[in-house]
């Protein structure tokens, strides 16, 4: 099984850790999360559903 590094902002870690349930592991968390993906992008509904998650995420701060 490949093992990647995926980078991310810190605040996106601790979200998802935060999410997850204690007896998933992230790397699980993150696999079902991406199947997720693809079953929204094989039905046509994952680049409205990202510009929805765009527009509601929170500015950077400066």
């Amino acid at each position: 099984m490949a093992n990647p590094s995926i980078p991310m902002p810190d605040e996106m870690q601790a979200e998802a850790d935060d999410r997850r349930p204690s007896t998933k592991s992230r790397a699980a968390y993150v696999r079902e999360a991406i199947r997720v993906r693809f079953l929204l992008e094989d039905s046509g509904e994952f680049d409205d559903l990202l510009e929805e998650a765009d527009a509601t995420q929170e500015p950077p701060a400066k």
